[in-house]
C-alpha cells in the first residue's frame, strides 16, 4: 500500500504524525481515550530545530524519518559505507 502511495507521489502519513501536530500546536482532537494516549506519548518526543526526535530508554535522541529515507538509512549503513560485520577476515 505504502508503494502506490509513492507511485502517485504522495508521502504516506508517518506513524508519529499525530504526535508531530500536539506538539507544534498543542491541541488533541478526537475522543479522551485516544487523546490522552496521544499525550502521553508525546512525552517521549522532542522537537529541535524543526525535526522530530524520540528519548530512547537510554536518553539518545532518534530522529525521526519517513519510511523512505529510513530505507536509505539501512542501505546506507548495511552498504558500501559499513559493509557486511560477518565478512571473512583476512
Amino acid at each position: 500500500m505504502d508503494n502506490a502511495l509513492e507511485d502517485e507521489g504522495r508521502r504516506p502519513e508517518p506513524r508519529y504524525q499525530t504526535i508531530l501536530e500536539f506538539l507544534n500546536t498543542g491541541v488533541l482532537l478526537g475522543d479522551p481515550p485516544v487523546a490522552n494516549k496521544i499525550q502521553r506519548q508525546s512525552l517521549r518526543y522532542t522537537m529541535l530545530d524543526g525535526a522530530l526526535y524520540r528519548t530512547s530508554f537510554q536518553g539518545l535522541l532518534l530522529k525521526c524519518v519517513y519510511w523512505v529515507e529510513g530505507l536509505m538509512v539501512v542501505e546506507e549503513m548495511h552498504g558500501s559505507i559499513c559493509g557486511s560485520h560477518i565478512m571473512e577476515r583476512p
